[in-house]
């Protein structure tokens, strides 16, 4: 068949993770540090009055939007007998085991579908393969900051596989 591809998202999910933890600190850590410290100087003044007050305020939304859909790095790797695919958050994934990873062989694949997930900057991959002759399960992977070109780039190899596999039968 061809297929040799390897997509991932590693430094553009980096970047924002780490972009997110400047924000958090700039905005959160800092102002609430010289609130306990140096709470009658003018810095904390200044950080606590009208305008100031609002960055603060971004920051706490920006933080809690982040904690709750997730920076998902993501990998999609497929030849031409095997497809790996994995996702998993970037900082609270060093904190759980919990990882969402498959390798399998080609001809197990039947369906996939992209789903996009409103108001995230994920997008969510299903993959439903054969474990057995009768039993078929169907996993997800959330896929963060995912460019059209790959997205284009996964949807062709993985048609590429199911046509090949019904071809196959």
């Amino acid at each position: 068949m061809g297929i040799n591809t390897k997509i991932s998202n590693k430094e553009n999910a980096y970047k924002a993770t780490f972009l997110l933890i400047i924000i958090i600190i700039v905005s959160i850590i800092l102002p609430i540090f010289f609130l306990q410290i140096f709470p009658t100087s003018t810095i904390t003044k200044t950080l606590f009055s009208s305008p100031w007050c609002f960055l603060i305020l971004f920051g706490l939304i920006v933080s809690i939007y982040f904690i709750f859909t997730g920076v998902y790095y993501f990998v999609f790797e497929a030849n031409n007998y095997i497809i790996e695919i994995g996702s998993k958050r970037t900082v609270s994934s060093y904190f759980s085991s919990k990882s969402n990873y498959i390798e399998m062989p080609i001809s197990s694949i039947e369906k996939f579908g992209f789903f996009n997930r409103p108001f995230t900057f994920n997008t969510i991959l299903m993959v439903k393969f054969k474990v057995s002759r009768r039993k078929s399960i169907a996993k997800r992977f959330n896929f963060a900051f995912l460019s059209k070109k790959q997205k284009d780039e996964m949807i062709s190899v993985l048609q590429k596989i199911i046509q090949n596999n019904q071809l196959n039968g």
